[in-house]
């Protein structure tokens, strides 16, 4: 069995010339990993009778796994800029704002 945790922290310029934390910035990771040999086939604890084929075929396998956990990662908080060319007031990319009315 084997396990590792990294505690990480990357920061930098960002696309925007910004210092601040970079878009691929995984605070915690955390792995694991095990193998276990089933009891089974020559030499083991059952099927220790085994030969040829059925040795080949049933004895000297093993089960293992990986389990790898993260933190996600930081999400990109942005003000989309217009699509158009031209700012005018109370016109704004083709879309007609009504000047205010007096109340009387």
């Amino acid at each position: 069995m084997n396990s590792q945790y990294t505690l990480a922290k990357s920061f930098g310029n960002t696309a925007d010339y910004d210092e601040g934390y970079n878009t691929f910035d995984v605070r915690h990771t955390f792995n694991v990993s095990a193998l276990y040999s089933l009891p089974y086939g020559r030499g083991r604890k059952w099927g220790n009778d085994l030969s040829g084929v059925s040795q080949v075929l049933l004895g000297g396998w093993d089960v293992g796994t990986i389990v790898n956990a993260r933190s996600g990662l930081p999400i990109q908080v942005q003000v989309p800029a217009p699509t158009c060319s031209t700012v005018i007031p109370r016109r704004i990319c083709g879309l007609r704002i009504p000047a205010p009315r007096a109340s009387r």
